[in-house]
């Protein structure tokens, strides 16, 4: 059976037929999934590594979890960007990464007071493999993955599907 993460799962996962669904959030919402079949919850924050190993995970999910996350980790390196790492390093080459986040004309990306972060329609492209900038190293942006699709759902959320690629597995 193929594996599904999804990040900031809560206690709401995302499941798909055919996946084994292992969801994170640092808030442990463990008894939510006691009897969900093909489905485990994993505390853990996603300012820190991911416990799983490079190329590893069959389809990441992430449904508003990014809005959630501060401006810098402790150590100064931009959290946004070490998150996206993150499931570039542990997704399979090929595989598909889905990001939801509020899109910030839509008033909802306003009104919780845990939301850190807004995002445009052109976030995402910054991550796409194709756009190698100086920047990348900079900010330490390693396992960097192809954005294959892009787009503003329902006037309301930014939608960005990413793929795997084979250079992110250490061999």
């Amino acid at each position: 059976m193929m594996t599904l993460l999804d990040i900031g799962g809560g206690n709401q996962p995302h499941m798909e037929e055919g996946y084994k669904t292992i969801a994170t959030d640092r808030h442990d919402f463990s008894k939510d999934y006691i009897g969900k079949e093909n489905c485990e919850f994993v505390v853990h924050d996603i300012l820190t590594p991911l416990p799983f190993k490079d190329g590893t995970i069959d389809k990441i999910w992430s449904h508003h979890c990014l809005e959630h996350l501060p401006h810098q980790l402790p150590d100064g390196r931009d959290a946004l960007v070490f998150a996206m790492d993150e499931m570039g390093r542990v997704i399979k080459p090929g595989c598909e990464v889905h990001v939801i986040v509020p899109w910030n004309e839509h008033t909802n990306a306003w009104r919780h007071p845990g939301h850190y972060r807004y995002f445009n329609y052109d976030i995402f492209n910054w991550f796409d493999s194709k756009n190698d900038t100086p920047d990348h190293e900079a900010y330490e942006y390693v396992h960097k993955m192809e954005l294959v699709k892009n787009w503003i759902q329902d006037e309301c959320h930014v939608y960005a599907i990413f793929k795997g690629l084979d250079n992110n597995v250490q061999k």
